[in-house]
């Protein structure tokens, strides 16, 4: 079960590593099945821009997005923060959302 197979049903071969561990090999039914098999499309998630840390602009992390500070104090002020140096922490996720915290 630590493998990740529920039944012994499931499993094509037991290997006994160097190291003592034991590795599964699942039956090919029972593997699970991803984004590509089953033909939808995936989008690449990616890691969100700091654009504040510690109060501190990160003006190259702006610059890069094509962002400015009109706009990184205007989106600050609809969460009701008076400016960067009023945040400590403000990411821009991949899909455009910002969080910001004090």
């Amino acid at each position: 079960r630590l493998k990740g197979a529920a039944n012994l049903s499931e499993i094509d071969s037991l290997v006994l590593e160097p190291t003592g561990k034991i590795s599964v090999i699942k039956k090919p039914e029972f593997l699970p099945v991803n984004r590509k098999q089953m033909n939808l499309p995936s989008k690449y998630v990616g890691l969100p821009a700091i654009l504040v840390y510690d109060g501190q602009i990160q003006q190259a992390n702006l610059n890069d997005l094509g962002l400015d500070l009109n706009w990184l104090n205007s989106q600050l002020n609809q969460q009701g923060f008076a400016g960067p140096k009023h945040v400590f922490l403000a990411l821009l996720e991949p899909d455009g959302t910002l969080f910001a915290s004090a």
